[in-house]
């Protein structure tokens, strides 16, 4: 009986791993691809002069002449940036002239409140939001020849060079005045 018994079993455990082998389950298996990219912050400098048109180099210009050329920052870029600019005027006397040409005498018009200065910079106090439409108001509206200027302002050169920068909006102060000193570009 013992050997029967142990026979049983064993038929029985056989039974019982071919039956667990051949069992089915209802399984499920899920895998997700995540990806993250980071933004950035890419700003145009954009000039215009009379209406719509961009900015062409002025010829002859006469005293009491206020010439149109409006500076904006545009954001080009995915992310709302702070924007500053800086602006540097030479005046060069006209060939073989060494008069002494009073600065003064020519200005660079700004009308917008929202440019501060600060450190040698101009900062707007929005933040430039992104997209191809996204204008800054213009840090100079226009450049005024004085109508006082005499002869020594004959054939003078007057360059304007704008420079301009933009850090990220984001986690970065509550103004452009106010964005952390390391994250402006290394001045170059």
């Amino acid at each position: 009986m013992k050997k029967k018994l142990i026979i049983f079993l064993a038929a029985a455990l056989v039974l019982c791993l071919t039956v667990a082998g051949t069992a089915a389950y209802f399984t499920n298996d899920v895998k997700t691809h995540n990806v993250i990219t980071s933004g950035n912050v890419k700003v145009d400098l954009v000039e215009f002069g009379e209406g719509d048109q961009l900015f062409e180099d002025v010829k002859d210009a006469m005293p009491g002449q206020d010439i149109a050329k409006v500076v904006k920052a545009r954001n080009v870029g995915t992310g709302a940036a702070w924007v500053r600019m800086r602006l540097d005027m030479s005046i060069t006397p006209g060939e073989g002239s060494d008069a002494e040409l009073d600065p003064d005498l020519v200005t660079l018009v700004m009308e917008s409140e929202n440019w501060v200065e600060k450190d040698g910079w101009y900062y707007y106090e929005l933040p430039l939001m992104p997209g191809a439409e996204s204008y800054s108001e213009p840090l100079i509206s226009s450049v005024k020849f004085d109508e006082t200027m005499g002869n020594e302002w004959q054939n003078v050169t007057v360059t304007i060079t704008v420079y301009m920068q933009a850090t990220q909006v984001a986690n970065n102060g509550t103004s452009a005045t106010d964005a952390a000193p390391e994250s402006w570009p290394k001045i170059k």
